[in-house]
């Protein structure tokens, strides 16, 4: 299986609800790799969002690029957003003292799509780097479903996940 990888680099803005309720990242530089399903959607901004409350959720939200063909009114084409939402399954620390957040939806594949999203949060992070690491990164694997061959998609922000 040939996985396909597209990275969102962000200068980001964060903003945190409530201590302990988790956060929210807006991506604003976007760069995807040609091939994948959503190369095509033209995607312009996105954001990730941890929600702690309750059960938890992990939710990336990818914006397409406003168009407006000629001769059209434009709040006709304004493209939705395509937002992918996991339930929060699992909380743990990397080895370098890194939080890491992961969900899955759709365990089996034949069940139609499965989506998984790991958000790895460097605010702890306690390891030295010969080069510098993004303070946080957000994976997007789609399998299944519409999707002709596995993706992986790859977020990143230099803001930190607090």
């Amino acid at each position: 299986m040939k996985n396909l990888i597209f990275a969102l680099i962000a200068a980001a803005t964060f903003s945190a609800s409530a201590a302990g309720s988790g956060g929210s990242i807006e991506f604003t530089r976007i760069e995807i790799e040609k091939g994948t399903l959503l190369a095509g959607k033209n995607i312009t901004a996105g954001s990730v969002t941890v929600d702690l409350r309750g059960r938890g959720e992990l939710t990336v939200k990818l914006q397409p690029a406003f168009f407006c063909p000629k001769d059209v009114i434009c709040p006709e084409v304004m493209p939705a957003a395509i937002e992918y939402s996991v339930e929060l399954q699992n909380i743990s620390t990397g080895s370098c003292g890194e939080t890491v957040y992961s969900g899955v939806m759709g365990q089996n594949v034949a069940d139609g799509i499965r989506t998984a999203i790991t958000v790895v949060d460097h605010s702890s992070d306690k390891c030295k780097y010969f080069a510098p690491i993004d303070a946080t990164e957000v994976t997007l694997s789609l399998q299944g479903g519409f999707v002709p061959e596995d993706e992986k998609h790859e977020f990143f922000a230099k803001d930190l996940l607090k």
